[in-house]
């Protein structure tokens, strides 16, 4: 039986300073929510630019997020996150 490597070692390549992987320390896990600069915009007529989010999930949630949005691929899963929040903030649905 091998010995599991720590977890700085497990995701060597989450620790590099040019890697986007997530790496959020368990021990104090954090939700947030960054947009990339407006100067990272892409050259499309939309100029679309990254937004990343870090949720913080119990294990039975984690499941069943990622199950659904294995179901409905990631592009369709982030545009039902952002209609989500769009509607919460303009009251929809109270």
């Amino acid at each position: 039986m091998l010995a599991r490597l720590p977890i700085s070692q497990q995701n060597r390549e989450n620790n590099l300073p040019e890697s986007d992987k997530l790496n959020v320390a368990s021990s104090d896990p954090v939700a947030t929510v960054k947009a990339a600069a407006d100067k990272e915009a892409d050259k499309s007529d939309d100029h679309r630019i990254g937004v990343s989010c870090v949720f913080v999930l119990t294990m039975a949630e984690k499941i069943a997020f990622m199950k659904a949005v294995e179901i409905l691929e990631p592009l369709h899963a982030t545009q039902e996150m952002y209609k989500a929040v769009i509607d919460a903030a303009n009251g929809v649905g109270e």
